[in-house]
């Protein structure tokens, strides 16, 4: 059960790269409602 720590800790990092990745890759595409200003509009639209 040594291996399966390092394992498991290893595949959080990549979940939370791959998370973080996304985002930014995403992000372009709303550039022109930006960043904020588009959960800005999804709050006030509620």
């Amino acid at each position: 059960m040594k291996i399966a720590k390092p394992l498991l800790e290893g595949i959080k990092l990549v979940a939370l790269f791959g998370a973080v990745a996304l985002v930014v890759w995403n992000m372009p595409e709303h550039e022109q409602t930006g960043r904020v200003g588009g959960y800005g509009q999804l709050a006030v639209s509620r």
